[in-house]
């Protein structure tokens, strides 16, 4: 019975451990996915105008569609529209660059690109104004949110790019790029213009006066604790 319960404590020690190992593991693996906006800003600047073409294009090519067929749709066909349209689009992107890469699995489609940070996979989105996307809650799409690894694209820090609406919902007010930690959690979220003007101003802090950029990238953050927002330029 001594020897048992022996057994019993060293097994139930080592499967804590084992557990603790694991966890501290996959916390490790999220913290390098989840990378910051300075480092995602000096290699993905080169594709700042590729990704704006992709949905400003497709936004507009929907609407040259026949009057009769735009009239019936609601928002949310119009929205999976707009998105069928830049995911073709954003697949033929490849055919310039082979750093990019699209990839659809389990129905998400993910346009990778490879840069001397790690890979980044995007996925194309409908945003609201503060950076949130919907979509039907799947484990896959939890994986992405919490920057976990997805099979078939390990390692890649997720990040969501797509198209904020005006009040009217008829005419884009911005494009934005959003780094997710979490289902409602956002590390940093960015808006993506094809041109900018020069700010020296390394981080400014009133959220209605964001200056462009030179790269064509003006960052909001939003801390990850205490959900406070700044405006910041490079």
């Amino acid at each position: 019975n001594k020897l048992l319960i022996v057994l019993l404590i060293f097994y139930t020690q080592k499967s804590i451990y084992g557990i603790i190992h694991y966890q501290f593991q996959t916390m490790v693996v999220k913290m390098q996915m989840l990378i910051g906006y300075e480092d995602a800003q000096k290699v993905l600047s080169s594709y700042y105008s590729k990704l704006w073409g992709v949905i400003t294009d497709s936004w507009n090519e929907y609407h040259n569609l026949p009057s009769w067929f735009l009239a019936v749709q609601s928002k949310r066909g119009r929205a999976t529209s707009v998105n069928d349209i830049i995911v073709s689009k954003a697949k033929s992107l490849e055919l310039d660059d082979d750093k990019i890469k699209p990839m659809t699995i389990n129905d998400m489609f993910c346009l990778l690109i490879s840069t001397d940070a790690g890979v980044f996979a995007f996925k194309f989105k409908k945003l609201s104004a503060d950076g949130h996307s919907r979509s039907v809650s799947t484990m896959q799409l939890m994986q992405f949110k919490n920057q976990d690894e997805i099979e078939g694209m390990e390692r890649a820090h997720h990040l969501e790019i797509g198209y904020v609406l005006n009040d009217n919902e008829d005419e884009i007010s911005a494009i934005n790029i959003v780094c997710p930690s979490g289902m409602k959690g956002i590390y940093w979220k960015a808006e993506v213009t094809p041109h900018g003007i020069a700010n020296s101003e390394a981080e400014l802090f009133e959220f209605e006066d964001k200056a462009h950029t030179e790269s064509g990238f003006k960052v909001i953050r939003k801390d990850i604790e205490d959900n406070n927002e700044a405006t910041g330029t490079n």
